[in-house]
């Protein structure tokens, strides 16, 4: 199968990703969280290996989704072009969650929102779109994050740290097309 024509692609990253802010997965809890993560909150040695694909990041944030959470259809990214941004996902609880992504229907267009972290978000009402595709996601994994979506986290709390890609020579937004190809080794 064409890597650039998927959604999703796990990866085996033949380094450990270790966040030094482990959250504890709250199965209590009542509401989503969004948290910033920085390069100074993971490890040297992930950090590398991303340079040794020729990237880095200037993006990236943990959600904490609540058992029974919905996200509301959304792209990563509030960039005014559409594209089909890269994201680097790990996953910890969340059993049972998956993902779907959209297209817009003609004619139909986003709404602006400030997101819990006060980032502007496009959103989508799903009236507006047509489910394509739906698939479990594992950790970690590639994941297109520009293509509208949202998470379903049906029964147990779930922490994503979700790591938007550049290029480290050219400061430049990695599309999931070419993220898939300078990754492909690492595919599943």
């Amino acid at each position: 199968m064409d890597l650039a024509a998927r959604y999703n692609i796990p990866l085996k990253i033949p380094v450990e990703f270790r966040p030094y802010h482990m959250l504890e997965l709250d199965q209590s809890a009542t509401k989503n969280k969004i948290l910033p993560l920085s390069m100074v909150d993971i490890n040297q040695e992930w950090l590398d290996w991303l340079a040794d694909q020729g990237m880095f990041f200037k993006y990236a944030r943990i959600f904490l989704a609540k058992p029974g959470a919905r996200y509301n259809l959304h792209v990563d990214i509030p960039t005014e072009q559409p594209n089909r941004i890269a994201k680097i996902n790990y996953i910890f609880g969340g059993a049972n969650s998956y993902m779907q992504w959209f297209a817009l229907k003609p004619g139909r267009f986003p709404y602006r929102y400030v997101d819990s972290h006060g980032d502007p978000v496009r959103g989508y009402m799903e009236i507006d779109c047509d489910m394509v595709h739906q698939e479990p996601i594992s950790s970690p994994s590639l994941i297109d994050g520009g293509t509208i979506h949202t998470l379903v986290n049906p029964s147990h709390a779930r922490c994503c740290f979700s790591i938007a890609l550049s290029d480290k020579n050219t400061g430049r937004w990695i599309e999931f097309p070419e993220a898939a190809e300078r990754l492909q080794e690492f595919v599943i």
